[in-house]
């Protein structure tokens, strides 16, 4: 990398930004910066904390619509549903796969035993 006076006043992104893309690879490909990663479980865990935070479903309105219909026509032919019925499943079968969940959770946490 070319060392470069620094002026008062005069910032170094793009000096940096000239430097690292004129380097190349010992194989021809131009030099990249390496990629910022948080550690293992951040990520997750921010994901985790903003959907306790959210009220909204988490299961798609029309997807699972169409889920209900299929599953229904498998039953019997063309049977016509009301919007209140299909979010009342929606949020039964949200509210089970939440429990599902934490239950997992919970069995899957090594327990301490006082012996």
């Amino acid at each position: 990398m070319v060392r470069r006076k620094k002026i008062p006043g005069q910032s170094r992104a793009p000096a940096l930004r000239e430097a690292v893309a004129g380097e190349k690879r010992p194989g021809g490909a131009p030099a990249t910066k390496p990629k910022w990663h948080c550690r293992p479980g951040t990520a997750a865990l921010r994901e985790v904390r903003t959907f306790q935070k959210s009220t909204e479903a988490l299961i798609r309105k029309l997807p699972f619509q169409k889920l209900v219909q299929d599953t229904a026509q498998d039953l019997e032919v063309d049977l016509p549903f009301q919007s209140s019925a299909i979010a009342t499943v929606r949020q039964a079968a949200e509210e089970y796969l939440v429990e599902f969940f934490q239950e997992a959770d919970l069995a899957g946490q090594p327990c301490s035993h006082a012996s």
